[in-house]
């Protein structure tokens, strides 16, 4: 199957260097400069940034924003985050699948630019959580990882994630749990051998 795949980039910024970044706040206005990634905000839920080398720095809460695009250091590459707000809680996710109906977000934090045009499961590793956005749903997690510690954690977690994700799909993929159960869907950590299937055997659109 042809995937559509929206690749990032999210660098480690550093204020000597020339790395860009776009803030959108909240009434649509943006402006542009270098500036920290969400997962190195402070206590107070803000992150650094500086409309160029030579100006001060300054703190925005990222409660003012409505996103946040990063552009590597050649150009080439961009990564949006949007928040998206889940049970109370606020994450910072990044686009990395969409197709036919189906968008994936993920909080990893690793760089994904070269993936050749399928996902790379191996960048995915502890602390990685992908968020969905179905049909008319809102946006919702679909799988966390939280570590790769003692195997019987790891047991736990992958079950707990087969079970979400079989539950997910089940009215509008009925064949998913039994095609899980006779090994044509492999678990790897991620969604997308589930989306894959679905796209595959089960969208109609």
């Amino acid at each position: 199957m042809k995937h559509t795949m929206i690749f990032l980039f999210i660098p480690v910024l550093f204020f000597g260097q020339k790395n860009a970044a776009t803030v959108t706040y909240k009434n649509g206005s943006k402006r542009t400069g270098l500036a920290d990634l969400p997962s190195e905000v402070n206590k107070k839920g803000e992150i650094r940034f500086k409309e160029s080398e030579a100006s001060k720095k300054e703190l925005i809460s990222l409660t003012e924003l409505s996103g946040i695009e990063y552009t590597s250091p050649d150009g080439k590459n961009k990564a949006m985050g949007i928040p998206v707000t889940y049970a109370g809680k606020l994450y910072w996710v990044y686009k990395v699948y969409e197709e036919k109906g189906i968008t994936i977000y993920t909080t990893t934090k690793q760089d994904v630019t070269n993936l050749g045009g399928v996902p790379n499961r191996s960048i995915y590793g502890k602390g990685t959580s992908f968020f969905i956005k179905y049909k008319d749903k809102e946006i919702q997690p679909i799988l966390t990882w939280y570590d790769a510690g003692p195997l019987t954690i790891n047991t736990f977690q992958k079950k707990a994630n087969i079970k979400y994700i079989l539950k997910f799909f089940k009215d509008d993929c009925p064949t998913m749990e039994k095609a899980y159960d006779n090994g044509e869907i492999k678990f790897d950590k991620t969604p997308f051998p589930f989306i894959e299937f679905y796209q595959k055997n089960c969208n109609s659109n």
